[in-house]
């Protein structure tokens, strides 16, 4: 192949409308009719980015809302004054800018009018390009049912079989018919897949909302037992002393509980005990109880106690819960046989 080899030129365009329902036509000096404003994407550019910029260069115009409309190509057509292979992105644009801001680029631009759809439909010198781009538009405001574009991509748009064939049968000098989104039968098929589509991601955000609320309320639930059983280790660590403590109280002489050495011991074990139950520390019951082997570890059994069978008649350490959790079970003395 030469290095001379001619290759088709990527455009865009832009179908402008304003806030009266009307649309910026423009007349350059390539093109012999009415067309839309737009012109060649540079290299690295998007065809989304190269419209917004093409459409400020030649006609000083502010977009917004910018949806892929439809594609159009163009071989060698008698309505363009250079011999030339054009592809071009048709993309529909809003403005809430007024009719007399636009500001033509002299070399580009010589004329610019804004007209209604049906005052396109009526001009004979409005070139077919637009029209094609006003009845993709109202095809698809009329599936959407919301008087906007819905969302398009470009080359997701299904191809005109009619169009195709057209152009190859014309010939390379003939202008190839621009690819509709949809006709009349596929746009009735079109908004059922929409509203299946729309139904699916529906469901999937529902179940998504449900999905994060369950992982929020686990979230809180976990970040509660880490706070209810945070200061666990340092508990585990006093429990011994407190259980010294008790051991201590249960060998001192009668005679001796009330001398003040006494008193002040008991009121250190009394201050510990308030420390572990603010903290939601409290203490198992045992002696007169019903074995529960849930909280109690039966460590002896006395098969001659007096007491009904499976009672718990001695304790030999303390049990303690944290916050309604067994930490430390009580070991036991329980009346009757082991089982």
């Amino acid at each position: 192949m030469g290095d001379d080899k001619k290759i088709p030129e990527l455009c865009v365009a832009a179908l402008i409308k304003n806030g009266a329902e009307k649309f910026l036509l423009v007349k350059s000096p390539k093109w012999q009719k009415w067309v839309l404003p737009g012109g060649h994407v540079e290299y690295g550019e998007t065809a989304e980015a190269a419209v917004e910029r093409e459409v400020v260069e030649e006609v000083g115009l502010k977009i917004e809302n910018i949806k892929f409309l439809n594609i159009e190509q163009f071989v060698k057509s008698p309505d363009y004054d250079e011999e030339k292979h054009l592809f071009g992105v048709v993309y529909y644009a809003e403005t809430s800018e007024a009719e007399d801001v636009v500001k033509p680029e002299k070399e580009e631009i010589s004329e610019f009018c804004w007209k209604t759809a049906e005052e396109i439909s009526l001009d004979k010198d409005v070139h077919d390009l637009v029209r094609r781009g006003i009845q993709v538009y109202q095809e698809q405001i009329t599936v959407g049912a919301t008087g906007r574009l819905h969302e398009q991509r470009p080359f997701d748009a299904p191809r005109s079989e009619a169009g195709e064939s057209a152009g190859l049968a014309q010939g390379d000098k003939t202008e190839i018919a621009a690819t509709n989104v949809a006709t009349d039968e596929n746009g009735k098929n079109d908004a059922n897949d929409l509203e299946v589509k729309c139904e699916e991601y529906l469901n999937g955000w529902k179940r998504a909302q449900a999905d994060y609320q369950n992982l929020v309320k686990d979230v809180a639930k976990d970040k509660m037992e880490f706070v209810k059983y945070a200061n666990q280790a340092l508990i585990m660590d006093l429990l011994p002393i407190m259980d010294n403590f008790k051991a201590a109280f249960n060998l001192i002489p009668e005679v001796e509980m009330k001398s003040a050495w006494v008193v002040g011991f008991s009121h250190i074990k009394k201050q510990m005990a308030d420390f572990l139950a603010v903290n939601g520390v409290e203490e198992i019951k045992t002696v007169g109880e019903k074995l529960d082997v849930s909280v109690h570890e039966a460590v002896e059994y006395d098969e001659k106690s007096e007491s009904p069978e499976g009672e718990i008649v001695v304790e030999r350490q303390c049990g303690y819960k944290l916050n309604g959790k067994v930490i430390q079970a009580a070991k036991v003395v329980v009346s009757g046989k082991k089982e």
